[in-house]
Parts: C-alpha cells; structure tokens; sequence
C-alpha cells in the first residue's frame, strides 16, 4: 500500500496482498457527526425561550381554529338528532290517531277545562295525585309526552271522559277525569292498590306507548329537572311546586319539544282578539313555557313564561309574541304588516295559500324545538314543517 493504493507483489511462490495503513487524519479534518448529535451537545440542554414562544403560539393558533370548527360539528350533530326526534315524534302521533280506541284523532294540545274563558284554562287534573282537588297547569310539550307513553310511562289512557261517559253535563270534560284515582269512578291513571289482584297495574285501558325509542324515552323530562339543571328559569307564579311535575320530550339542546295541534273546522289562522272566532292553532297551548312576548322583544311581566340563565326576562321567545299581546288583532289580518313581523302568525304563516293567512299543517299538528339558542321563534327553530 502507497500512499492509501493497494499494491500486489509477487514474491515467487505467489500473490499476496500488502495493505498499508492509512495515513493519520489531519488534525484540521472535521469529525464527521450525526444531524441530530446537536441535541446531545454539552452546550445545549433545552430549547431557548424564543422556541418554547413559537411553539405555544403554533399550538395556540391552531386551537383558537380546531375549536369552533369541533363546536360547529357538536351543534350539527345534536340538529340532526333533534330533527330525527322530530320524525319519530310525528310517526308516533300518527300512530296515536290511527288507534280506534283513542278516538281517531291526534291528542289534544290544551286541556278543555273551562273553554269558555279568554284565553281557556290549562289545567288538568293532577295525573300523579288520587286527590280529585290537585289541579295542574299544562302544556300541549306536557299532552304530547301523557299522549304517546302516558303520564306515568305504562302506555297512555288517552283523554277519555269518564266521570260523565260523554254525557252532557258539567263534568263533561277528560280534564277531570287526568288523575290516579283508584276507586269507581276510576281516573284516567288509576293503579291497582296494594294488595289488590291488580297491584301496581293500571286499572283501565292503556295503548302504547308509542314513543318507544330509547332516544326519545331518555329525552323525557320534568319541568323540576329541567330547572334544576338550570336549564331555563321560571319566574313566580308563572310554575308551582305541582307544575313542576309533568315531563315533557326534550330536544338534544335539552329543551322541550313543544306541541301544537290544529283545531277541526277554525278558519282564522289563530284566534282573533275576544275569542269569536277559533284559531286554527292557538298559541296558548304552550303558555306556560313561550310566555307573553312584546312586540319590542321584552317579557309580558303578566305571563313570562321560562327564559334562559343569564338572559333574564328581557329576551322572550318570539313564538310568544301574538299580535293581541299588546293591541288588538282582527280575524284576517295581513301578516305582510309590521306588526306582525316575529309574531307566532308570521313563523307559522304558509305563504303558498292567497285566500287568507292559513297556517303550514293545518289539518295536522305543530313540533317545534327551540334549537341551539333556546329561544322559540328564531331562525334556529327545528320543526316538522320548512320555514318560508
């Protein structure tokens, strides 16, 4: 080997090759290192503070864009799971109408006690009580849930008269006839007494229950639990400790699935002013949750209903706001006016009919939830009919 060559020589009995040591490395010659031996360096044992800057600003800027992108998301989600509860709640109803032992038609949305009052009573008799004397408030969002699984979950009783039989007279009426009584004549929701053959089953006729998904049983929830979970708020004496009690269908948001159903043989689209004339739907039926809404917005301090946290009583729902809230409406009126911009007329107007303001549904019924921002009557809303 010269100079790093390899040299062959012979030296008589054969070939044998000479390898010479390579010559020392310069002193001057670089040590070859890895591209990652920097992290190894004595002299560098952490990032600097410029890095650790960098680095928490890139982390910054891509949550402050991931997350209301994954909020967006989580919200579409719960509008499509709402919207599905909004299907199988109609396909129950139908169920319910299609039923020959409940009448044949949808349930009611607002007890028939005293109908003759402005605007009618919305009480029935306390579905959870024996006590002929507990009367509750009630919501067509409460008649939806005691229509389709019955008030205590064992399948609904439907809304029979039972104290007269359909016979005139001045109980004449299915809201008195709501409660647990458990002696003849039974209420509505009798169950077997104790030690009786009939223990802890219900006395009279049940069907159903017809909303029997588990989604939609889980969604079932009581007024009590609703505020509990701080929810909504309810100002005193719109709800009593009784109201709290009944349960209603609650959307993914967790708020309450309001029904509304149309009245057989009304023309107006809701009824006008002094009541002479019945609406095709009345927007009373959900009173006790929509409250009184004016036409600026704020809260009808006579009937607020329940609002959000937080929000307190000046941002009602619009689905509360009726033109007649504050001024007086007539039977026909042209929704195309000012006035009635935000007004339930207007949110549920079908503009497709010219004859006179007609609601959408109105040979049927009405669902609305309340969407993601909890208030009735916005943009938001989910229901079972498009909004025009």
């Amino acid at each position: 080997m010269e100079n790093g060559i390899l040299i062959m020589k012979d030296r008589g009995r054969g070939t044998f090759a000479e390898k010479l040591s390579w010559p020392e490395r310069p002193s001057s010659f670089p040590t070859p290192r890895s591209p990652f031996s920097i992290l190894h360096s004595p002299f560098r044992t952490a990032f600097s503070l410029v890095e650790l800057l960098v680095v928490v600003g890139i982390i910054a800027l891509l949550i402050s864009i991931l997350v209301p992108s994954l909020s967006g998301v989580r919200t579409s989600a719960k509008s499509v799971a709402t919207k599905s509860q909004i299907t199988g709640l109609s396909t129950a109803l139908d169920a319910y109408k299609q039923e020959s032992g409940l009448g044949g038609s949808y349930p009611p949305s607002k007890s028939d006690d005293n109908p003759s009052v402005t605007p009618p009573s919305d009480k029935i008799k306390d579905p959870f009580s024996t006590s002929l004397t507990d009367l509750n408030h009630t919501t067509g969002a409460s008649l939806l849930v005691y229509a389709l699984n019955g008030a205590d979950g064992l399948g609904t009783p439907g809304f029979p008269d039972l104290s007269n039989d359909g016979q005139p007279g001045s109980n004449n009426k299915w809201s008195d006839d709501t409660s647990r009584k458990d002696t003849s004549p039974y209420g509505a929701y009798a169950i077997g007494a104790s030690g009786s053959p009939q223990e802890g089953n219900p006395l009279l006729p049940r069907y159903g229950p017809y909303a029997n998904s588990d989604p939609l049983i889980k969604s079932i929830k009581s007024i009590k639990e609703l505020l509990d979970n701080q929810v909504y708020q309810a100002p005193i004496p719109a709800w009593n400790d009784p109201d709290y009690k009944h349960k209603v269908f609650t959307d993914s948001f967790k708020f309450p699935i309001l029904y509304y159903r149309a009245r057989s043989g009304a023309r107006a689209l809701v009824p006008p002013t002094g009541g002479t004339i019945p609406g095709i739907y009345d927007p009373s039926d959900n009173l006790a949750i929509t409250g009184k809404t004016l036409q600026n917005g704020g809260v009808d301090p006579s009937s607020p209903g329940l609002y959000r946290p937080g929000g307190g009583q000046t941002n009602g729902h619009w689905l509360g706001y009726v033109v007649g809230n504050d001024t007086s409406r007539p039977p026909f009126p042209n929704l195309d006016d000012t006035p009635y911009a935000n007004s339930f007329e207007r949110l549920v107007w079908d503009k497709t009919v010219t004859a006179r303001p007609t609601p959408v549904n109105k040979d049927t019924f009405l669902l609305i939830s309340a969407g993601p921002d909890g208030r009735y009557g916005t943009a938001d809303d989910i229901a079972n009919f498009e909004r025009r």
